[in-house]
């Protein structure tokens, strides 16, 4: 019997053989959980409505409730939500009633308070209905956060200040905290970065009076580290300071680094890709065969 599981739920238009999750995949493993992926309409296609996602999850939850219940009974159950997966996530424990059943709840670039990103593509009529309640000011999002959040539930909202899908990006930060919940920002703004290219690095900070930082330059003399560049929406998975984050807010050692070298990221990324793909064609062909 696992004592530890974590339930995943993808974002908006996308699908779990996208390379980005393979450090996601790859640190809980290495953590000790059990992995569950929940699947909602493929890629380019998960763009409906949250709250439909949720309540498709909590239909999955009852038909596979005696499995569920013989083989994580007593685990600790940790739900982790990338952008609209984290509000998903958000909806099915704290709206349908599964507070008791989650110890901790982990976003990744969720848009708590809407994003302005989303207000394009939510034009009625043609527009997504997912865009539409991602979208600041959206009745999905009163809803959600009217209440607060659970006090029953541990949250940790990851982000970053370069997320290009999140405008404003205080938006991804979690609205009001419980004790134990955490925002958790990872790298540094462009306007940070900024400054030390600029300026001297070490000079700068001193300038602010923040104290020497002996890792604010690479070896090469450069202002900036690579984990600056990993600092989007999805890019920030493949950066060891989310996972140090994350692994601080689980109470567990953060382990290996996600990266190595890049040819061997690439590789990974594409062996990944390539299985996914394989993995979703069988899945098609099954479902067709027993059809006919």
């Amino acid at each position: 019997m696992a004592t530890k599981v974590a339930f995943i739920a993808h974002g908006f238009a996308d699908d779990y053989f996208t390379p980005w999750w393979r450090p996601v995949r790859e640190k809980f493993t290495e953590w000790g959980y059990d992995i569950v992926e929940i699947n909602f309409d493929g890629l380019a296609r998960t763009v409906d409505s949250p709250r439909r996602y949720a309540e498709l999850i909590e239909i999955r939850v009852e038909e596979m409730y005696p499995s569920l219940e013989e083989e994580y009974e007593g685990a600790e159950i940790v739900v982790v939500g990338h952008s609209m997966g984290g509000m998903v996530a958000r909806y099915f424990i704290e709206k349908l009633g599964y507070e008791e059943q989650v110890d901790r709840l982990i976003t990744f670039g969720s848009p708590h308070q809407g994003t302005k990103m989303a207000t394009p593509l939510a034009i009625p009529y043609i527009g997504s209905k997912g865009a539409r309640d991602l979208s600041p000011g959206s009745q999905f999002l009163e809803t959600l956060n009217r209440d607060g959040l659970s006090e029953q539930v541990n949250y940790a909202s990851v982000y970053t200040l370069n997320d290009p899908l999140i405008v404003p990006k205080r938006n991804a930060r979690l609205p009001e905290l419980n004790e134990g919940d955490v925002n958790v920002q990872v790298g540094r703004s462009v306007i940070e970065i900024g400054k030390d290219i600029l300026f001297d690095g070490d000079h700068a900070r001193e300038l602010e009076g923040g104290g020497l930082d002996p890792d604010s330059k690479l070896e090469n003399g450069f202002p900036f580290r690579r984990e600056d560049l990993l600092t989007g929406h999805v890019t920030m998975f493949y950066n060891d300071s989310t996972w140090h984050g994350v692994a601080e807010f689980l109470d567990v050692e953060p382990g290996r680094s996600v990266r190595g070298s890049l040819a061997r990221d690439v590789k990974d990324d594409v062996r990944w890709l390539g299985e996914g793909v394989v993995d979703r064609a069988r899945g098609t062909i099954e479902n067709l065969s027993k059809r006919l």
